[in-house]
């Protein structure tokens, strides 16, 4: 069998994609996005602990987290019929890690190779790349992604401070007033709200 210089140059560029996948630790994407493929680099049955590399820079430190109580009641509405469903905390919560140093909160999974999927600081996420295969070790791709906060609705996030007011003194004579009105703003969906009359 002769190649043709085309199906010989399209043999090369299929090995050398392979050969590059294979040696990269994260390949950059578009928009910010790269392509990592996090290890198992330890793992302590007794307390659950779990060291998992993402990229050279970094490695979590992975605790198990508890964040919900041993029942949890889920409410749902079919039309205007309330359904109660009692879920098991714990198996929500199974897969759920945290690494306080990094302030990362993770599902890790090892059913399908080492899936990772959440919060990896206040700015960056991760996900398993769907459709992907594993390496040549086994290795799940994964996208990790910076996450931009988007502005908040009402303009601002938290409280501004009033710089005018920042010495004041008791002789200045501004008294806090005697009444003070709080605001409190609830969000309800409208089969609640149609039950009450005002």
């Amino acid at each position: 069998m002769i190649l043709q210089p085309t199906s010989v140059y399209s043999c090369l560029l299929m090995i050398t994609y392979i050969h590059f996948l294979y040696r990269a630790d994260c390949t950059p994407l578009s928009h910010g996005e790269t392509i990592v493929f996090p290890v198992m680099v330890e793992s302590r049955g007794d307390n659950g602990a779990k060291v998992v590399k993402i990229t050279d820079d970094l490695t979590l430190n992975l605790g198990k987290s508890s964040v919900v109580e041993k029942v949890v009641l889920l409410r749902t509405y079919e039309g205007h019929v309330m359904q109660h469903t009692y879920l098991d905390g714990e198996v929500l919560e199974e897969d759920l890690y945290h690494d306080a140093r990094s302030f990362a909160s993770v599902m890790v999974s090892e059913e399908n190779g080492l899936q990772v999927e959440g919060v990896l600081g206040p700015q960056l996420r991760i996900r398993p790349l769907k459709g992907q295969e594993r390496t040549i070790e086994g290795h799940v791709p994964h996208v990790l992604y910076e996450y931009k906060e988007e502005a908040s609705p009402f303009g601002a996030k938290g409280v501004r401070v009033n710089t005018r007011f920042r010495n004041i003194t008791e002789r200045q004579g501004n008294a806090v007033p005697e009444t003070v009105y709080p605001e409190m703003l609830i969000a309800v969906d409208s089969t609640f709200r149609a039950q009450f009359t005002s």
